[in-house]
């Protein structure tokens, strides 16, 4: 299995995912593989678990690529580069694009915590 992506594990629908998803927060910067220029892409956190995230980015990926996200919360002090691969990509309305990103590695639950918030009938509250 030299050289080739891990075989993950693909839910079919959100109703069999083996981890729960939260809402997350925090700045993302994806770095495609391929880009020798290492032009970051800003990213919106949707959501997070310990396996995997959830972008809306305002230009498309493709399905299987690869690459280097960096997620920072400067209310949290948190800062990682972690890799991952393409699931997903669903268009939105207006040139939007819904990303789902299966990581390589997963991430801690102390690295979800910092990265989630808590959304109730007074708004977002940091976990």
């Amino acid at each position: 299995m030299s050289g080739s992506a891990p075989n993950f594990h693909v839910p079919q629908d959100d109703d069999r995912r083996d981890l729960h998803r939260n809402t997350g927060k925090a700045f993302v910067t994806l770095y495609r593989d391929s880009d020798v220029m290492r032009n970051g892409i800003p990213g919106t956190l949707k959501d997070i678990s310990a396996a995997g995230i959830g972008l809306e980015l305002d230009q498309t990926l493709e399905h299987g690529e690869q690459l280097k996200i960096r997620l920072q919360n400067i209310v949290q002090r948190f800062d990682r580069e972690v890799r991952g691969l393409v699931r997903h990509v669903d268009e939105l309305p207006e040139g939007r694009y819904l990303v789902g990103i299966e990581l390589y590695t997963r991430l801690l639950p102390r690295d979800v915590q910092m990265l989630k918030v808590l959304i109730d009938n007074d708004g977002p509250t940091w976990i």
